[in-house]
């Protein structure tokens, strides 16, 4: 099971549009919420109205938000399944966002470019429901909008410290940017009064910290945007306006050593975003630069305008698990994607941007570069669609596959490579029926890291066992790239590795005689706290039995055309269910001796790559497709002494449906894979 979605926890469109043209166009949306929408919105308006400021522009924008981190979900997030073991480690994974277009009666804009940021403030989804004239109106209640991220409304405050008078020199300023965007530059003199009530004061340098920083306080407490108060050589500086714009980090120039000292930033201002149309990483506004844009920041180009978004975000996510910021330094927290047009293709518009709600030019972007023509619109489904396999999703995709090669194992041969004669063996610990790591005895015996040995011996004459002799001598050639695999100094004995909770694996090589190879080798798997040890000397632990093969050349290419059937297939499966399907293969044509007609068990075929699809029957909607890229090749079945085999989290399905499966194998003398004929049904119920 190489696949494991996450739907959206929060999803909202946000938008500055005009609300209603025909009476008013210069009354805007910007207020407006939809987080219990059935659909997302992306669009720009270019020219629909003008004034003073030129022709209008308008927006729409989309925020969506998964559960990422155990600060989120403690039991179902990403960070959490990774502990438990859910899915795999770094590096093993890949995270895709995926959402589906929406069909409707407007125009579709063609060869358009989304982009897609990471949010960098926190934002509420909201209870709005109106997408056409924008009349749930939430501002500052409950839900974000264009102009407010949240509910929670709180002034940003600073801390400056007069840290050394003697080094603070006349010329020295401060800046702080207040809420609103106003900068207010502070400049030290020596022989001047303490300035009020300007957008640049000043405030007089004293004979000692102190005094000058109660001057200092003085000086921007009379703005009406800041309050200010000093203790002793510490200055705290408060917004008066509530909102995360009022986050910005002041700066101090200094023309030698500074005096003054950012003893904290501004920090804790909540509730307008800090720009209209949300706060996003872009890159070159945060520190990182150029790395920063480079990983979370994503493009994606739709050429009809109908179809999926599905965008690899690996690196993301990564970083938001992490909690790291790309500069090492700063924390990088999830809140989530903002999804938009590419800045080159929103509206253009040649003023700055403001925030007054009714106001033609409140909300809209300062965007020089933008686009003068219009694409309307893209719509997504939202997380309260009622289309189940339409809702956004964070989709995590691996390759699960384990290939033991017990029943499809080969003797070294001049014919293949030494990557292509290592052999895979497996060894489950089943304790009670329940996979368990073998316990931490003796110096950590059996533990993640991989301390469990194999040695291949012979039979004895009856072949019932190992034979009570010497072990047989290995290949010493490893794996490339395989670091959970190490052949010891002595070639007899191979260091296997831990693979997931209870199974241990092993890969290696063996020589056969040319003239007589063995039929029947036994592998014996034990632990010792010493490599030098023997098995003799060992905890052994199990005892296998293998019947390897001389490869040969053939005249002709191999056929993948089977028989196939799964043997455990269930009319109806609980949507609470993971199920493991076994699948039977044969050849088409094959012509069984009057031994295997009698014979208890008929030898299955092993399927080296084999990979399975699923789709709904009522309207052959697919739900999992065929994962055979070299990148994920998360739909690939196992293999093991059984035969082939797969396993499905029927909680990623809508219960109260039918679906199918289809198989398809790769065919390395065409190089494509050839899907099966037959069709595998059943049934997903929610049971009370």
């Amino acid at each position: 099971m190489g696949i494991k979605k996450y739907y959206a926890t929060d999803d909202t469109t946000i938008t500055n549009a005009f609300k209603d043209t025909r009476f008013n166009i210069y009354s805007r949306a910007t207020g407006s919420n939809m987080g219990l929408a059935d659909s997302l919105e992306v669009f720009s308006i270019y020219g629909q109205g003008s004034g003073s400021a030129g022709y209008s522009q308008e927006l729409s924008r989309i925020l969506v938000k998964f559960p990422v981190t155990t600060t989120e979900d403690a039991t179902n997030s990403i960070q959490a399944h990774r502990t438990a073991g859910t899915i795999p480690a770094k590096d093993k994974v890949k995270f895709y966002l995926r959402l589906y277009n929406v069909e409707h009666d407007k125009p579709v804009p063609r060869s358009v470019t989304y982009s897609i940021y990471a949010v960098s403030s926190s934002w509420q989804e909201g209870r709005g429901l109106d997408m056409d004239e924008y009349k749930d109106i939430t501002r500052d209640n409950e839900g974000s909008n264009w102009i407010m991220a949240n509910s929670s409304k709180a002034a940003a405050s600073s801390v400056i410290t007069v840290s050394s008078y003697s080094n603070l020199t006349a010329g020295d300023t401060l800046s702080v940017t207040t809420t609103d965007g106003t900068l207010i530059v502070a400049t030290a003199h020596a022989a001047t009064t303490t300035s009020t009530h300007t957008d640049t004061p000043t405030f007089k340098k004293e004979t000692d910290a102190g005094t000058t920083a109660g001057h200092l306080a003085t000086c921007l407490n009379a703005n009406d945007k800041l309050t200010a108060t000093a203790d002793s050589t510490a200055v705290t500086v408060t917004q008066v306006k509530e909102g995360l714009a009022g986050n910005t980090a002041p700066s101090i120039t200094s023309g030698g050593s500074a005096g003054l000292t950012i003893t904290s930033p501004f920090e804790d201002g909540a509730g307008a975003w800090a720009s209209p149309g949300g706060d996003y990483h872009t890159g070159s506004a945060d520190s990182g630069g150029d790395a920063l844009h480079r990983t979370i920041m994503y493009d994606t180009t739709l050429d009809l305008g109908i179809e999926d978004i599905e965008v690899d975000v690996t690196t993301l996510v990564e970083k938001w698990i992490e909690g790291l910021h790309p500069d090492g330094e700063s924390t990088l927290n999830n809140y989530g994607f903002g999804i938009m047009l590419t800045s080159s293709q929103e509206a253009y518009f040649e003023t700055s941007d403001g925030r007054n709600y009714t106001d033609i030019s409140g909300g809209v972007l300062h965007n020089t570069a933008g686009a003068t023509t219009s694409y309307y619109t893209k719509k997504f489904s939202a997380r309260d669609s009622e289309y189940f396999f339409s809702r956004p999703v964070l989709e995590a995709r691996w390759d699960s596959a384990k290939k033991d090669d017990r029943a499809n194992f080969y003797y070294s041969s001049s014919l293949a490579t030494p990557d292509e004669n290592m052999n895979t063996l497996y060894f489950y610990n089943y304790f009670r029926g329940q996979l368990r790591n073998i316990p931490g005895q003796d110096g950590g015996l059996g533990d993640p890291d991989g301390k469990i040995f194999v040695s291949l011996f012979s039979g004895t004459a009856n072949n019932t066992g190992p034979e009570d002799g010497s072990p047989l001598k290995l290949v010493t050639d490893s794996p490339a790239g395989n670091s959970n695999v190490t052949v010891t100094a002595d070639p007899t004995i191979i260091t296997g590795g831990w693979v997931e909770a209870g199974i241990y694996t092993a890969s290696f090589a063996i020589t056969g005689a040319i003239s007589e190879p063995l039929t029947t080798l036994h592998d014996v798997w034990f632990i010792t706290s010493s490599t030098g040890q023997n098995h003799r000397d060992a905890i052994q632990l199990h005892t296998g039995t293998i019947n390897p093969a001389k490869p040969y050349a053939m005249n002709m290419a191999p056929g993948t055309r089977k028989v196939n059937t799964i043997t455990n297939l269930k009319d109806t499966y609980s949507v609470e269910e993971i199920a493991r399907f076994r699948v039977f293969s044969r050849d088409k044509n094959w012509n069984p001796t009057i031994y295997t007609r009698a014979s208890t068990n008929i030898e299955a075929n092993i399927i080296e790559s084999g990979s399975y699809r699923l789709y709904r029957i009522v309207d052959d909607l697919s739900v999992i497709p065929h994962g055979t890229a070299s990148s994920t090749l998360h739909t690939q079945m196992s293999f093991d002494v059984s035969g082939n085999y797969f396993d499905l989290d029927m909680r990623a399905l809508e219960p109260g449906y039918a679906y199918a499966i289809k198989l398809a194998y790769y065919n390395g003398s065409i190089g494509s894979w050839v899907e099966q004929p037959e069709t595998f049904k059943f049934r997903v119920e929610k049971w009370e």
